[in-house]
């Protein structure tokens, strides 16, 4: 029995069409957008998944976070 199960806990889902529900996806969503999917021209899907790969580490990885006191999420 899973650990959620024996302390009551259940799940709950995203309503279709409620993406304001997951705030912390839609402000990832709204960063990709206005700084690489607005700015950008894609002449290849490949040229779109190497760009989008890119952008998508350094937001992981070295963009400070003020919720970190402005360190990167590695450090």
């Amino acid at each position: 029995m899973s650990h959620l199960r024996l302390a009551s806990v259940k799940t709950l889902c995203i309503e279709l069409g409620s993406p304001w529900e997951n705030g912390h996806d839609e402000s990832f969503n709204g960063k990709l957008a206005n700084e690489l999917l607005e700015r950008e021209v894609f002449d290849t899907l490949y040229e779109a998944k190497v760009l989008i790969y890119r952008w998508r580490m350094q937001h992981n990885t070295i963009r400070p976070r003020s919720s970190l006191g402005y360190r990167p999420p590695v450090n």
